[in-house]
């Protein structure tokens, strides 16, 4: 090994007689004449022997002379791989390598048996350092681990600007992987100050040297603490005990390309094997700027495998851009995160994460966004993704499900694919309020055609201050397509004041074909809950649902402007059961204002069933025919059942309606004090009003 202004032969002897001359030149010695020759000079290796070459040290020299390359590729055969390997042979009391000059490069060696740690770069004035090329923990097989410790492998501190990190296996270290700080834990020399700039590209950190297998770092594989302007670039970090990348009080990170808790074909889980790995990225405190994926080709992240969640949102305007999240590498399959159990999703955006943008990524085991003690969450945009299927969106590979739960309020929820989710598509939980849900296609496939559906419901609002909630709007693009599921929506729980406008609900995304939900709408013990609306497109459609299209079990739930069994084109495409099923009290269905009535046509047993509740209103309907007058019916009248209206409850009243074209009668009457009046009545199989059983009740101004 020799400085570039000489041409001396070195040896593997860590000797250091004071000079680097022809009759020996050990690292060390290279390393001194290098520092006490201004000016940059290369150190090469020519070691005589054949095989991997070791040299046992003690601790280094820093490195202080600017433009200093240590080149452990000139040693003769190498062909792509370190051999050369220098060892600190044990606990030491200083790094590998420290850098404390500009313009440095550290290339091809193997690196390992360092305290604390393989290679530090700190100082405000340390600029455009290069690692790469090498093993740091790992012999110069690529496999057999001899770590470094406290500090791990490489650390970059002090205000050292421009470091590159690239083509390196970084592995099991005990510590960081790699760790950007502002100050070092030991031997800092300089105050602290951000790093920046620094830019890891291409390296293995957790990993044999082939990617295939799981050696992680005791601590996290990258830590970027207070850090500004990182690039982490198509990098494979695997099986680090703590977190794959970790953010903290850091600005303007990009992670773009990696893979991380895979193998480096992203199809096998290395996050779980051998050792224990948590979460796959985790930002927090106050970083700003982060940026998670991409819009280029190659810029999504693969995020799978890992022992905890995918991904950890603790800091706000973080931004999630087309990455692969618990599926392998092309999106076909799911590669799931969470082995550990505990709160398992693909994303958790947590307190502090306001105003996170998550788009255009295909996540499996969906996304958390919670306080959950952390905080408030507010303002998440969650827009464009596939949740539980492949990338296509055409098929079901995983879980997909999306829940707003204690803290989070003005979450939009925005022309996702949710589908395949054993419980709820989305859910909207306790303590989350205004959010929007726009656009989605809930429980079929990204063509709206085929159901891909969730098992119990495909959208849930439930709990005590789920206040304000909106699913829908008048817009042409408002609307969510929500079909295949257990049921469509969910409204319970004291939930209140949830608008439920502009939906296909049951059907494809034409309007024309069956898809549908058991029931429609469910809406249970809550206040304030409006379906439809005045204004037009705030109206839903709710046809070819199994059941009833919408069932109240609900007090003082507004119902007016849609087309309830009937399909796009005013064909009939009814539901299983009845058009508005009602066990509940003071319920509105339909308006004499315009645009108020419903359209209540084409169901298998009836228009209305008000089974029980007093107090509900039922006005100015079209209750068997369509917009035009044409019949559409509700019922069968070959086995004469379904009645228009079935009033089976006390206190209730029917009044302004059109009733046309029953099964059986038109307003069939089983209860005490009901009121029908002004209501058009005409063509029904059975009477027009039949009073099955009851008193009091008051029958005035219908006609025919």
């Amino acid at each position: 090994m020799y400085p570039a202004r000489c041409e001396r032969q070195w040896s593997a002897s860590d000797a250091n007689d004071g000079a680097c001359n022809a009759t020996h030149c050990s690292l060390r010695e290279a390393i001194n004449a290098a520092n006490a020759n201004p000016g940059p000079d290369t150190i090469n290796f020519n070691i005589p022997g054949a095989g991997a070459r070791v040299i046992s040290a003690s601790p280094m020299p820093a490195l202080t002379d600017a433009g200093t390359t240590i080149n452990g590729t000139s040693q003769p055969g190498y062909a792509g791989a370190p051999i050369v390997e220098v060892t600190g042979a044990g606990p030491e009391s200083a790094p590998g390598f420290r850098v404390y000059a500009a313009d440095v490069t550290i290339r091809g060696l193997s690196i390992t048996e360092w305290s604390p740690g393989g290679i530090i770069v700190e100082g405000a004035a340390v600029t455009n350092v290069v690692i790469e090329d090498n093993y740091i923990g790992l012999r110069t097989d690529g496999t057999t681990p001899l770590a470094n410790a406290s500090i791990g492998g490489v650390g970059v501190f002090g205000g050292a600007a421009g470091t590159q990190i690239r083509d390196n296996v970084i592995s099991a270290n005990v510590g960081q992987g790699i760790n950007l700080a502002e100050t070092c834990p030991l031997f800092c020399i300089a105050p602290p100050a951000s790093p920046s700039g620094t830019i890891v590209e291409n390296n293995k950190i957790g990993t044999d040297a082939a990617g295939s297998a799981a050696l992680g770092n005791d601590g996290n594989g990258i830590k970027i603490q207070a850090a500004t302007d990182t690039t982490i670039l198509n990098n494979l970090i695997s099986a680090n005990t703590v977190v794959g990348v970790m953010v903290q009080d850091a600005t303007n990170v990009t992670l773009r390309g990696n893979k991380i808790g895979t193998d480096v074909s992203g199809t096998i889980a290395l996050g779980t094997l051998p050792v224990v790995a948590g979460t796959g990225i985790s930002v927090f405190g106050s970083s700003t700027g982060v940026l998670i994926g991409g819009t280029g080709p190659g810029d999504g992240n693969l995020v799978s495998g890992n022992y905890g969640r995918g991904i950890d949102l603790g800091a706000p305007d973080v931004e999630v851009t087309a990455n692969f999240i618990g599926t392998n590498a092309a999106g076909t399959a799911s590669l799931p995160n969470g082995a550990g159990g505990g709160l398992v999703y693909g994303i958790w955006a947590a307190g502090g994460s306001n105003n996170s943008l998550i788009e255009n990524n295909v996540i499996c085991q969906g996304i958390l966004v919670a306080g959950y003690g952390t905080g408030p969450v507010l303002g998440t945009v969650i827009q464009a993704n596939r949740m539980g299927t492949n990338v296509d969106g055409t098929a079901s590979i995983c879980e997909g499900s999306i829940i707003l739960a204690d803290g989070t309020e003005g979450a939009q929820i925005l022309e996702n694919v949710i589908s395949s989710s054993s419980a709820v598509g989305v859910q909207i939980e306790f303590n989350s309020a205004y959010n929007i849900l726009r656009g989605n296609f809930i429980g079929t496939d990204a063509t709206g055609t085929t159901v891909v559906g969730n098992h119990i419901n495909g959208v849930a609002v439930s709990g005590a201050l789920a206040i304000g909630n909106i699913i829908g709007g008048p817009g042409p693009d408002d609307g969510n397509l929500i079909s295949g599921n257990g049921n469509g929506i969910s409204v319970s729980g004291d939930a209140s004041g949830t608008v439920i406008q502009g939906n296909k609900i049951g059907t494809d995304l034409s309007g024309s074909v069956a898809l549908g939900n058991t029931i429609g709408i469910s809406v249970g013990p809550s206040s304030g809950t409006i379906i439809g609306g005045s204004v037009p497109g705030e109206g839903n459609l709710i046809s070819g649902n199994e059941d009833a299209g919408i069932s109240l079990l609900s007090d003082g739930t507004l119902v007016i402007g849609n087309t309830i069994g009937l399909a796009s084109d005013e064909s009939a495409l009814g539901n299983g059961s009845y058009g508005i099923h009602i066990s509940g009290d003071g319920n509105i269905v339909g308006g004499s204002g315009l645009g108020e009535a419903n359209i209540i046509s084409g169901n298998a047993m009836g228009g209305v069933n008000l089974a029980a509740g007093t107090g509900n209103l039922l006005i100015g309907n079209t209750i068997g025919e369509d917009s035009s007058g044409n019949p559409r019916g509700n019922g069968d009248p070959a086995t004469s059942t379904g009645p228009g209206i079935g009033l089976f409850a006390n206190g209730n009243q029917a009044a302004l309606n059109i009733i046309a074209n029953s099964g059986y009668a038109g307003v069939a009457v089983q209860g005490d004090d009901n009121i029908i009046s002004g209501n058009k009545i005409h063509d029904n199989h059975a009477a027009g009003i039949s009073v099955l059983l009851g008193t009091g009740n008051t029958i005035s101004q219908n006609s025919a």
